[in-house]
Formats: C-alpha cells, structure tokens, sequence
C-alpha cells in the first residue's frame, strides 16, 4: 500500500510529562504536526486519558507523579493494549532501560528531546499504523481539519436542539476510515438531579445511549452530507462520572 504524505495527521498521541515548561515547548510542537494530542500531566491521569480516548501512540517521561512512565504502560498492557509507546528521560541507566524494555517499550528518548529525532520515530510509527489500518486513498481527507471543525460546529449544535443544552466542548477526530466525536459536560439538569441516587447511573446511561440509537439516522446524515461518504454508528460509549460521550461512525465507501 502506499503511504499518505502526511501519516502524522491521521494519529492521536498521548502527551505524559510533569514538567510545564517542557509540556508547553513540545505539546505545541506535536500539536502543530500531528492530528490530535493529548496531554496528561501525571502518570494517574495519563492512564485515565489512555482509557478515554484511546491514543494511537504515547510519549510519555521515565518519572512521574502519583505512577511512573514505566507503571503506567504496564497498567495499560495488562488492559490487552499493545499501543507504541516512545519514553522520555534525562537518565541513561541500562537498568532502568531494561525495565522499560520487559514493560514493551522500544523507543526510548533521552532529554533534552532533540526535535528531528522525535519526529522521525513519530513518522515510522505513524506510517506502520497506516499500513495496518489498510485504508485506500479515498479514505483520506485533505482538508480534515476543516470537515472536523464543520462536524464539532453541527454535532453542538444537534445536541443542544434536541436536548436543551449543549455541551461545553466537543472533540472531532477523523482517522483511517472512521470519525471519533467526543463531547464533554452533556448531562442535562434533569440528568443531574437523577445522579443524586447511585441507584439511577444505569437509568441516565441506558437513556442517553437509547438517546444516541434513535438519532443516529439524523447525525449520520449530517455527515454524509459534510463528508460526502456513508458513515454507520459502531461504538457508543458513556462515561457518567467524568460527563462524556463518544460516539465512533465507520467510514463508508
């Protein structure tokens, strides 16, 4: 298969770094060349991310707050993940090179990050996720962050006209044949009311899930005609405690 030009706008990354000043440098640095990051600034927290939203690759430091780089792979290795990770340290111990090793982590970086190298490994990963998806060229959109923007802008906009309430913040990702949209903060206030007891959790997410099989037909065709493809719901997730929703449609032909 050949290679899309640009494969690093077709991933999601998962930042993990405690540092600010060295998230900020290098958060910005991905964000201007890859298609999604996401940044987590413990190790805890990054493991949550993980679960959330479910990156393509990880970078993440040696030592961090609350679990470590290494522990927090293993965490997400024992969940049956084989996501490439790429570790960042400024320690250069064969020890602490084996641990990550045993942990299934190949690439590891020493600090500071020079720039050229991190891409390139992003680059080869990037490249050998495109040739596992096998997608053909039409899968591709050369003008992705527009349809992503088009589809966030009319998904809140859907939300808020048959719900009351529109969500605070909606995250469209377009990948090798399919359309990940995430919105955060979508529980309405009857919903919140009903949160009160535990007893209802099962009520409000059988509810919202029945909320988004109904529908489906009418976000569907809200972008088929953005994207000018078929798409089909495949995954809904809810997430109550953390007030998320994703929605993941398959791209047709």
């Amino acid at each position: 298969m050949e290679i899309h030009g640009d494969v690093l706008k077709e991933v999601k990354i998962l930042y993990v770094e405690d540092d600010r000043t060295t998230t900020e440098e290098l958060g910005q640095f991905l964000k201007r060349r890859v298609g999604r990051v996401y940044v987590a600034h413990d190790g805890q927290e990054g493991l949550e991310m993980f679960e959330e939203y479910t990156p393509d690759i990880i970078i993440a430091d040696l030592f961090l707050p609350k679990l470590g780089g290494v522990e927090m792979v293993k965490k997400i290795r024992e969940m049956g993940h084989q996501t490439p990770v790429i570790i960042t340290s400024a320690v250069n111990d064969s020890n602490v090179i084996l641990s990550a090793v045993d942990a299934g982590i190949l690439k590891y970086l020493l600090k500071p990050i020079k720039t050229t190298e991190l891409l390139k490994e992003l680059s080869d990963l990037a490249e050998k996720i495109a040739e596992s998806a096998a997608r053909p060229p039409e899968f591709f959109f050369s003008n992705k962050r527009e349809l992503e923007g088009r589809i966030k802008k009319e998904f809140s906009a859907f939300l808020k006209s048959f719900t009351g309430k529109g969500p605070k913040d909606v995250i469209v990702f377009i990948s090798n044949g399919a359309v990940e949209v995430c919105s955060t903060e979508v529980m309405t206030v009857y919903e919140k009311t009903l949160l009160d007891n535990s007893h209802n959790f099962a009520i409000i997410e059988q509810n919202r899930r029945l909320f988004y099989q109904i529908t489906e037909s009418r976000i569907s065709k809200m972008m088929e005609n953005i994207l000018h493809r078929d798409v089909h719901l495949t995954e809904i997730e809810i997430n109550l405690k953390q007030d998320r929703n994703k929605l993941i449609f398959r791209i047709g032909a």
